[in-house]
């Protein structure tokens, strides 16, 4: 799956959550496989870029600033 795919999916999930819905596993947000593996993905995600920053900080300073 492409990472445009999986991240356009986390965002929809997350505006359901916004706005008071919840995340449909078995329809379109089927490839997410489940709220545990979707906030996985986005732990994971969150330690990466945490990791990242340490390593180098100026590129995350400059993505902030786009």
């Amino acid at each position: 799956m492409e990472p445009d795919t999986i991240w356009n999916k986390m965002y929809e999930y997350r505006s359901r959550l916004a706005h008071g819905g919840e995340g449909d596993f078995s329809g379109k947000l089927q490839v997410l496989g489940s709220p545990d593996r979707a906030l996985e993905l986005l732990k994971q995600t969150v330690k990466t870029a945490i990791r990242q920053a340490l390593i180098e900080p100026q590129l995350i300073f400059d993505l902030r600033n786009c």
